[in-house]
């Protein structure tokens, strides 16, 4: 692997070209079986039940995120190519408090709070440099907001990116006086679960985690593509394969059991950031993942399904109107030529949708 690994570098077009050969060829083994079950009768996995977002002891915080998005949208404007109101990118669903329902706290200072990103699979082999959340992440810098970037690898596990992460902490000084958030994007929250759990004496320094379309149950598709394409699409994109655990941790069978087993550290507060969409919203190269998910449920985001994204005991924030990508990689800012070819529904504000995650964290720390 780790041969192909360096050809796939090493060929016309770097990292950027590489990156778009292994999305392509995902996409071109997958289309030929999307009528095959998305899961068997026989799958393992835990007992568990779907219900109410009140039953299942998990707050909603929609009504006042909402206010936030919009602020924050309205202060920056509609991006370029995109819809004008900041209301056609959060969903409304009919149980949804009435705005004013919910006080708005004194935010902490922005001196007082760090912030700390993990990006999903994969993350490190993403085109021009790319970062999860990347251009949100600059603008709130020049504002006073202190946010780190943890660099994983894209295809370690649960547990072997835990302790990158665990590794990150040990390089620096964390005060007790500072509040310290954690923030995983997609299978970052898989990565940022294992750190909090199976590191605890680090742990204890984290005031809040927020899972950004995260995958808190793992993903369905998992179950479905064979381990040789991800092996391949891992060497072809220049990724780092560590332990090559990271999508086998991405079976809702396999993460769910570890939910099970490992109890989350009960003093840290947990916040849940969903998304999902409509197939015509989805951009060309997710739309085969997003038809194999709707033969579970259509509310997904090409990825993950809306309910697997919410953390147990957390407050969610919203249902953002983007597929898996849009929600945090700027495709359409950082590789036009992706955007036009097969990430062609990106356009998206996500600087205003970091910018009022961060502001309901700090209010609630």
């Amino acid at each position: 692997m780790r041969k192909l690994m360096q050809q796939g570098d090493s060929a016309s077009g770097g990292r950027g070209a590489a990156s778009l050969a292994s999305v392509l060829l995902g996409v071109a083994l997958a289309s030929g079986c999307a009528q095959d079950p998305i899961l068997t009768y026989e799958s393992p996995a835990p007992a568990q039940v779907l219900s109410t977002v009140e039953a299942a002891g998990v707050e909603d915080g929609r009504a006042r995120f909402r206010q936030l998005f919009c602020q924050s949208f309205d202060a920056i404007g509609a991006p370029e190519g995109g819809k004008p109101a900041c209301g056609d990118y959060l969903h409304r669903l009919v149980d949804e408090p009435a705005a004013g329902t919910q006080a708005a706290g004194a935010p902490a200072p922005l001196a007082s709070v760090r912030f700390i990103v993990v990006p999903g699979f994969m993350g490190d082999a993403t085109p021009s440099g790319m970062r999860a959340m990347g251009t949100g992440i600059d603008r709130l810098a020049g504002k006073g907001y202190r946010i780190e970037y943890v660099k994983v690898s894209g295809g370690g596990g649960g547990g072997y990116n835990g302790e990158q992460i665990a590794a990150f902490f040990r390089d620096r000084d964390f005060s007790e006086q500072e509040k310290l958030v954690v923030i995983g994007y997609s299978k970052g929250t898989i990565d940022l679960l294992h750190f909090l759990v199976e590191h605890p004496e680090l742990a204890r320094h984290v005031d809040a985690m927020v899972s950004y379309a995260g995958a808190v149950n793992g993903s369905a598709l998992a179950e479905v593509f064979p381990q040789i394409l991800i092996d391949t699409a891992i060497a072809l994109g220049g990724s780092d394969p560590g332990d090559e655990a990271g999508f086998r941790a991405l079976k809702p069978s396999v993460q769910m059991s570890w939910l099970a087993a490992n109890p989350l550290p009960a003093h840290i507060k947990y916040f849940s950031l969903v998304s999902y969409t409509d197939r015509e919203n989805v951009s060309g190269v997710l739309t085969d993942g997003y038809d194999r998910l709707s033969q579970i449920n259509p509310r997904n985001d090409g990825q993950l399904i809306f309910y697997d994204q919410v953390l147990p005991r957390s407050i969610l924030l919203g249902y953002v109107n983007a597929d898996h990508w849009a929600v945090a990689l700027a495709f359409s800012e950082k590789s036009p030529t992706m955007a036009s070819t097969v990430v062609t529904k990106n356009v998206f504000p996500r600087e205003a949708l970091l910018e009022a995650v961060l502001l309901y964290v700090r209010e609630g720390l």
